[in-house]
């Protein structure tokens, strides 16, 4: 039997200051602000865990898109400042070593992930391992809308507007859209930034740029992994020592956090001050609290 899940994300990587966060929204409900500069969006089929999700997420996953897909992570990122292409990334953060616990094809699942996505750096046998690709050349569907809008009026496009806009019965899907001068497909996008063109590429301040980072690997119903090329998926329970799954976006040269999202082990302890987040309330000990 799978354990318990809690999904919780803050502004910092710091449990004590997460909110529980339910997945699977309603189509027309705006994403989650989790810090001054990111708001989040999370989709995940057959979500089991805590806080239990308003929906079952099928207006996402029956869409063209992500058919094929088990989990997804939305970001609206605003930064305050500028960010150089090469330097936002997300990351996969561990406090203490997992080397012992890596399974024994640890290798070969390491290189089918570098077919997956080339661009995925990092060190997994570290005292503090850490894994990351850059935004621009690993997430599945960008939008880069408030860009364009920003270069004519000076601001971003707002939530739902111009193609692409959201209805309440419609998938809250995160298409492609690039200027004219970036190829204009997910592949040819990602393959475009992967090595050469990442300093090229701004992220402004105060542009909304969205992005969907999504994938069928990661199955939360019985807490499995499928590894691409490989044919097999495996129990992530039987190599896991407890310690939470984070999705850091982050300056992979400054180090400045925007925002986490984290998969933690439910121990019915308490986060923050028993939260509510999107309309979920928690009852108490469904959460965690930040215990060092």
């Amino acid at each position: 039997m799978p354990p318990k899940i809690l999904l919780a994300a803050g502004p910092s990587e710091n449990r004590s200051t997460h909110t529980a966060l339910a997945p699977n929204p309603p189509p027309s409900h705006p994403p989650t602000p989790i810090s001054s500069t990111l708001r989040v969006r999370i989709h995940i089929a057959s979500w089991t865990g805590t806080p239990a999700p308003p929906t079952s997420g099928s207006s996402y996953f029956t869409h063209p898109l992500h058919r094929s897909d088990k989990f997804s992570i939305q970001f609206f990122f605003t930064p305050h400042e500028d960010v150089p292409g090469d330097e936002l990334v997300i990351s996969n953060t561990f406090d203490k070593p997992i080397r012992e616990r890596l399974p024994v094809f640890f290798g070969a699942a390491w290189a089918a992930l570098r077919w997956v996505d080339p661009g995925i750096q990092g060190e997994p046998y570290a005292d503090c391992p850490e894994v990351h690709s850059r935004v621009l050349g690993a997430v599945n569907f960008l939008d880069v809308r408030g860009e364009v809008a920003g270069r004519e009026e000076g601001v971003g496009v707002e939530e739902g507007a111009g193609e692409g806009e959201e209805r309440e019965e419609e998938a809250p899907v995160i298409e492609e859209h690039m200027p004219a001068d970036i190829p204009g497909t997910p592949a040819e996008r990602r393959k475009h930034f992967l090595y050469y063109h990442q300093k090229e590429f701004t992220f402004r301040k105060g542009v909304e740029y969205r992005w969907d980072f999504c994938n069928g690997m990661m199955d939360f119903s019985d807490f499995s992994v499928k590894i691409p090329g490989l044919g097999f998926k495996f129990e992530m329970t039987k190599y896991w020592d407890q310690q939470p799954l984070r999705f850091v976006l982050k300056n992979i040269n400054t180090g400045e956090v925007y925002g986490v999202v984290q998969f933690d082990y439910d121990q019915g302890l308490g986060l923050n001050d028993g939260s509510v987040i999107d309309g979920v309330s928690l009852e108490p000990g469904d959460a965690v609290a930040d215990n060092g």
